[in-house]
């Protein structure tokens, strides 16, 4: 139910309040825990959210359905893998709720930033991480 526009990099540094702010929208909410997001996934989702703006004029939020996950989350999320990248800051699986998830997929994988997971079950979200380039259909 959080809601935040976060600017994370500004006049070419980090702006750390707003990397704070993206770190606590990101973080395990069933472990209470934070972490350091790896900064190539906030430029991953940024550059989807910039292209979307762009082409298309499309200005609404992106809704995380999981971020960074401590080990004792990961363990008891259905379907995570041991070594989720997850648990490194450096995955997340969300989706623009009005946007078809085919779409959305293809988008995030054309940017070739990492890893790109379709989950086309009941919850229908886009898994995106910054590790090596591939792709899944679940």
């Amino acid at each position: 139910g959080e809601h935040a526009i976060v600017c994370y990099w500004r006049d070419g540094h980090i702006d750390m309040r707003g990397y704070r702010q993206a770190c606590h929208l990101l973080r395990d909410v069933k472990g209470n825990a934070t972490i350091a997001i790896d900064l190539r996934l906030l430029n991953l989702l940024r550059g989807q959210q910039g292209w979307l703006e762009a082409a298309y004029g499309y200005r609404q939020p992106y809704f995380i359905h999981s971020g960074y996950r401590t080990e004792h989350t990961n363990r008891n999320t259905e379907g995570a893998v041991r070594n989720s990248l997850h648990t490194k800051g450096m995955a997340v699986d969300g989706k623009y709720p009005d946007l078809p998830i085919e779409f959305q997929g293809r988008l995030l994988a054309a940017f070739r930033g990492g890893g790109v997971g379709f989950y086309i079950n009941r919850s229908q979200f886009i898994h995106s991480d910054v590790g090596r380039v591939r792709i899944w259909v679940k």
